[in-house]
């Protein structure tokens, strides 16, 4: 019996197992749903179909499509508007309380309130007044004085002498040039006249008879050791008593050689009836004549003549000073009192006008006082009336429009809601233009004004907005075409006139856009030809949609040749080429994006 020896196989070992997410779940993971997926494919499906659409119609279709419209050639106005919009203000305006002065003690009126010429408005107590007027009265006089002292000064800028003599400057006296300052009231020296000198004699009464005017006398200078003769000029009869007499005063003049001056002693007798008449006592000479000489006033020095014991005549200049300044003070000092002057009559107007009363007829427009206000005269009014009855429109002309606006053009004036109008004309114009910065660089505009009419009285008051429209005519009576309806080519300028109209002699363009001329049959005439050059070319800014425009002349309609002239925002004149009552086509040229573009 044999035994199974043979060994058992090897068990295979455990495969390692990956670790499994513990947080997986044991189910199975769930797809897209299928309806979703049927969704997604039909809007693929549609995009692709849409693009290729687009380019199908893009590639196949025209550059754009015409829309037929037609209109009847007439005779029109070519004119222009200039639109804005301004503020309605009052022809006639009167204020008040400006320049009043007092505390209000009644206010007769309120805003809003309709007001005849003498109403009165309000009144004001000036007693409060009384002192501000003594004071300005002062101040007046004191500017008087200041006009008089400038005049005067103005008047002697130079210093001249007196009388003829001989200048002795002051011992300290320091040399002046021109160009230097001198002070007013500065000392020059004295002139003095010395060709005579004087010598005051005391004789007794006992003389009294024996002596007269025009007597010698017997004069000695001990000093000078001169002797002269001199004359009695006047007698002075005083009483001095001198060593036990009673004297009176023997005036002498006694001429001077050169070698007398003033303060030597003298002495003298008098000769009548062979008897030497002695006086009480002696005397001191004095000069005939002697003046302090003082700057009048004060300056840049213009002139100097100054020179220590020199001859002056009477009259001769010694210095001057620059009056330009002195012009000044006096401008200056005009200028004070006129102010002066002024602040006088104003206060002495407050205190006798009490009673502010309106000087037209309107209505009161503003009113900013009550009772119990101090007005201090501050130049804003407090009270003011507007004459309603008659306004006006103050606005701005943009510097664009200025050469489009005169005077007596018409004026259509919106206000309130929009639907009230009103009609004016233009009544002034501003020549020179005023700039206002926005911020975004200087505008420049021209004031003006409108009238308004009468229908608007009672629905405008001053200060309103309102809007303006003012219509310019450029020309009149001319054959018009709407603007769109005039194409511009290469062969020149065209309007599509609807077939059997009769224009049989009128020129056809050639739309071929190329150098040679071309040629287009007329209904019931012969071909003519048209030239490219015509004088009008296409517009650059059309580029291809107007060569495409160009292609496509509209069934029923041919292209007939036109000069133009001027035009405004709709309509285009026709100088030549077509007839009132002609019926023309409107071209409206349509392009892919959706865009319309009308030529003319």
């Amino acid at each position: 019996m044999f035994e199974n020896t043979a060994q058992k196989a090897a068990e295979p070992q455990a495969v390692q197992q990956p670790v499994r997410n513990k947080y997986a779940g044991g189910k199975k993971k769930r797809g897209m749903p299928k309806w979703l997926k049927i969704i997604i494919v039909l809007i693929l499906i549609a995009a692709l179909c849409g693009t290729v659409f687009y380019f199908v119609r893009k590639f196949t279709s025209g550059s754009g499509s015409t829309t037929i419209e037609d209109t009847i050639v007439s005779r029109g106005t070519l004119s222009s508007q200039v639109t804005g919009w301004g503020t309605v203000v009052a022809r006639q305006t009167a204020e008040y309380g400006a320049d009043s002065r007092g505390t209000v003690t009644e206010v007769a009126v309120q805003a809003g309130d309709i007001v005849k010429a003498g109403d009165l408005l309000f009144v004001i107590d000036p007693s409060e007044l009384r002192e501000g007027l003594a004071t300005a009265e002062e101040a007046l006089r004191t500017a008087a004085d200041g006009v008089t002292k400038a005049t005067k000064a103005l008047s002697n800028t130079s210093l001249t002498a007196p009388f003829s003599g001989k200048l002795i400057l002051p011992e300290d006296f320091t040399e002046l040039r021109t160009g230097q300052d001198i002070s007013a009231g500065q000392s020059l020296g004295t002139l003095v006249d010395d060709s005579v000198m004087k010598l005051e004699l005391y004789f007794s009464y006992a003389y009294e008879n024996d002596i007269y005017a025009g007597q010698s006398v017997s004069i000695s200078v001990p000093e000078s050791m001169v002797q002269v003769t001199g004359t009695v000029e006047s007698i002075d009869k005083i009483s001095r008593p001198i060593d036990g007499a009673v004297c009176f005063r023997v005036n002498v003049a006694v001429p001077n050689a050169g070698t007398l001056t003033a303060g030597q002693s003298a002495a003298g007798y008098i000769t009548a009836g062979g008897v030497d008449m002695m006086p009480a006592t002696g005397g001191t000479l004095k000069y005939n004549q002697e003046q302090e000489l003082t700057m009048p006033v004060g300056g840049t020095l213009q002139f100097v003549d100054l020179m220590d014991y020199g001859e002056y005549s009477s009259g001769q200049t010694l210095c001057s000073v620059d009056a330009s300044s002195l012009q000044a003070d006096l401008n200056a000092a005009q200028k004070t009192y006129d102010e002066a002057a002024e602040t006088v009559s104003k206060l002495q107007a407050d205190m006798t006008n009490t009673e502010i009363r309106s000087e037209i007829n309107g209505v009161v427009s503003n009113l900013v006082v009550a009772v119990g206000d101090k007005l201090q005269a501050s130049g804003t009014p407090v009270v003011t009336v507007s004459d309603t009855s008659s306004l006006l429109v103050e606005a701005s002309i943009d510097e664009l429009d200025i050469n489009n606006v005169q005077l007596g053009m018409p004026v259509t004036i919106t206000y309130g809601d929009g639907n009230s109008t009103s009609m004016g004309e233009v009544t002034y114009v501003g020549f020179e233009a005023k700039s206002e910065n926005t911020g975004m660089g200087a505008v420049a505009y021209f004031p003006a004004r409108f009238s308004i009419g009468a229908d608007a009285e009672g629905s405008l008051l001053p200060g309103m907005g309102v809007n303006y429209t003012i219509t310019s005519v450029i020309k009149e009576d001319c054959l018009v075409v709407p603007s769109k309806a005039v194409i511009f080519t290469e062969a020149g300028t065209v309007v599509y006139v609807k077939k059997g109209m009769g224009f049989d002699d009128y020129p056809v363009a050639s739309l071929s856009g190329g150098s040679e001329e071309g040629t287009e049959p007329v209904e019931g005439g012969e071909d003519i030809s048209v030239s490219p050059d015509m004088g009008v070319s296409v517009s650059p800014d059309m580029g291809a949609e107007a060569e495409a425009a160009e292609s496509q002349v509209p069934e029923g309609y041919y292209p007939v040749a036109v000069e133009i002239g001027l035009s405004d925002a709709n309509n285009t004149e026709i100088v030549s080429g077509l007839e009132e009552g002609t019926t023309i086509y409107l071209t409206t040229y349509t392009n892919t994006d959706g865009s319309y573009y009308y030529y003319g």
